[in-house]
């Protein structure tokens, strides 16, 4: 017995939109997750929070947001 399987061009469109709206998603909420907790965790140990604004003197570059 053979067994055919077809997938059309919308519902592969469809699959592929919500495997990479599912990635896209998974990244931001780690994203949003890790900048709350190094929030939180700099407020705990009364520490402030690096800022993008802060410019270093050599080269002119933007130092990140890390914790």
């Amino acid at each position: 017995m053979h067994l055919l399987a077809y997938v059309d061009p919308g519902t592969g469109a469809l699959i592929w939109q919500s495997i990479v709206g599912a990635c896209v998603g998974v990244v931001f909420y780690f994203k949003t997750t890790r900048k709350w907790l190094c929030g939180l965790l700099a407020r705990l140990l009364g520490r402030r929070p690096k800022t993008k604004t802060a410019v270093s003197a050599v080269g002119g570059k933007v130092e990140g947001d890390r914790c």
